[in-house]
């Protein structure tokens, strides 16, 4: 399943919507999800290359069959 491109720059101007409205010292944490190839790593890779001031940190993950991150099971 992929994701249309309207809905990809809807996604981008949320999140720049979000940061355009925080002052200086604010955290923010935004969690991106889509099927793969639809476009997640685009979107972060452009909004935080014009980010200046921030520090930023990334993160993946990938589906795992075994256990729980928490542990259960």
């Amino acid at each position: 399943m992929t994701t249309s491109p309207n809905r990809i720059r809807a996604i981008h101007q949320s999140l720049v919507d979000r940061l355009s409205t925080l002052s200086p010292g604010s955290s923010f944490i935004a969690l991106v999800r889509g099927a793969q190839g639809s476009g997640k790593t685009q979107v972060i890779r452009d909004i935080t290359a014009n980010l200046t001031g921030w520090n930023v940190a990334s993160a993946s993950a990938t589906p795992s069959s075994s256990r729980s991150f928490c542990g259960a099971g």
